[in-house]
């Protein structure tokens, strides 16, 4: 019997397969003594809820780090440092998974979901972004995306683990449930060496070792301050849920802030000052979390000295255009222009950008109270 289903269902029913697979492999690890499996194998939204409140995501109640597929845990109170709230269950490894290899994303798709186990490894509970690798792979692994993993842990002092292969995770939850340290150390490491590995041997071969030649091939460019990364996103990319840019976008700023370790001014020339004002209003998590980092911020072409009219011209003439045929050479030619202006100096950055950094405040944390009436408060 055929069933028929428009596109928008396909793809709807291609993410759930891809979701159920991983969540099926995590959950047949399962709980081991004490050490316990918290997983919604199902399409669930309670995953989405953040950990204290029965759920698989962290970060503070009003800017949740995307939501992990499996978290295991003991019976033992733990606070969360983000919140400051204590839960009866403290979080030991969180798993975040993905068939991308398999499924032929061999480029920022990778990096999209980077985000979700970063906001565990950001409250202290060990991070692991498992990307399935089983025969002959179409994709190959982004050769920085683990040495990213590894400056989040040196940069939040808790390890972030990049992995492909499933029974390297049954043998941590294994060494992890019967309290084998000294083992848990030892494969730690050996993941550890194995991504830095990864990472070098990519990095001689296509780049000589050169950092500043994998910054440039990431369109990131070093100025007085820190790191500009420049990025073709523009307004509907972030607001359109089918387009996904906003996971990109934010999939591509942690890794520059992680490649870098350095301040990022993410360089949207395709986005004015008033979309911005506009895209702070909205509720779109990932540019929030963008938005919420302490060591960075977003600018745009009234930001930088050195543009002339006739470059913001042609920047506008494709502002809010889809990126296609010839436009695609043009916005290369660009994005081109603006790096050479930026690396030799005749771009910079202008002096209020500085000073706001200056004027920022610590964001107010929301209390338990007021997130309870909000709308994913209420699920």
């Amino acid at each position: 019997m055929l069933v028929r289903c428009n596109s928008a269902q396909m793809v709807r029913m291609l993410a759930w397969s891809s979701d159920y697979i991983c969540k099926q492999m995590l959950a047949k690890i399962g709980s081991i003594k004490d050490l316990k499996l918290r997983i919604f194998p199902y399409e669930d939204t309670r995953d989405q809820l953040p950990w204290v409140k029965g759920g698989l995501s962290f970060g503070s109640f009003d800017l949740l780090y995307g939501s992990c597929d499996a978290v295991w845990y003991r019976e033992e109170r733990w606070k969360d440092p983000i919140n400051e709230l204590w839960s009866s269950n403290k979080p030991i490894i969180a798993v975040e998974s993905t068939l991308a290899l398999e499924r032929g994303s061999s480029g920022s798709a990778q990096y999209q979901r980077f985000f979700h186990a970063l906001g565990a490894v950001k409250c202290g509970v060990l991070g692991v972004y498992y990307l399935r690798k089983r025969g002959p792979s179409v994709s190959k692994m982004r050769y920085d995306l683990p040495k990213a993993a590894l400056n989040a842990s040196a940069m939040h002092n808790c390890s972030y683990l990049i992995i492909n292969d499933i029974t390297v995770l049954e043998k941590l939850v294994k060494f992890t449930a019967y309290n084998m340290q000294d083992q848990v150390t030892k494969l730690i490491s050996e993941i550890r060496r194995n991504m830095e590995n990864y990472w070098l041997s990519a990095f001689n071969k296509n780049f000589g070792g050169d950092i500043k030649r994998y910054f440039e091939s990431r369109s990131i460019i070093e100025v007085e301050g820190g790191y500009v990364k420049l990025l073709a996103t523009n307004y509907r990319n972030l607001t359109e849920a089918s387009l996904r840019a906003g996971h990109i976008t934010l999939g591509e700023f942690l890794m520059a802030k992680y490649m870098t370790k350095g301040r990022i001014f993410l360089f949207l020339p395709r986005l004015s000052p008033e979309e911005i004002v506009e895209l702070d209003a909205s509720d779109k998590k990932e540019w929030k979390l963008i938005r919420a980092d302490p060591d960075s911020c977003v600018v745009t072409m009234e930001d930088f000295n050195g543009i002339n009219n006739t470059l913001m011209r042609r920047i506008n003439a494709i502002k809010d255009s889809p990126i296609l045929g010839q436009a695609i050479r043009e916005k290369n030619l660009i994005m081109e222009e603006l790096k050479q202006g930026l690396k030799d100096g005749t771009i910079t950055l202008k002096d209020h950008v500085f000073a706001n950094f200056a004027e920022r405040k610590k964001p107010k944390k929301t209390k338990l109270s007021d997130w309870i009436n909000t709308e994913k408060g209420k699920l």
